[in-house]
């Protein structure tokens, strides 16, 4: 996540995503509520006003958005 932080930080949108997607592709049991806290902070990042137009930053943010619902779902399973 400190590799996608960087990238998106340096503008390398693309870069931030490919780094990103391994994160996502993570299966729910793997998922550890500190990396859900931190692709949170990507999703602000994303949102960031500059990426407004940057059709990378919307589809990773949309993305972003399925891994919360999955990693919610899996943490009312789990309890």
């Amino acid at each position: 996540m400190d590799i996608t932080t960087a990238r998106l930080a340096a503008g390398d949108v693309e870069g931030a995503g490919e780094q990103l997607q391994q994160i996502l592709q993570m299966p729910p049991n793997l998922r550890i509520q500190q990396i859900g806290s931190a692709v949170k902070r990507v999703d602000r990042l994303l949102q960031h006003p500059r990426l407004a137009g940057n059709r990378t930053a919307r589809e990773l943010a949309d993305a972003i958005r399925s891994y919360q619902a999955i990693d919610a779902t899996t943490k009312v399973q789990l309890q």
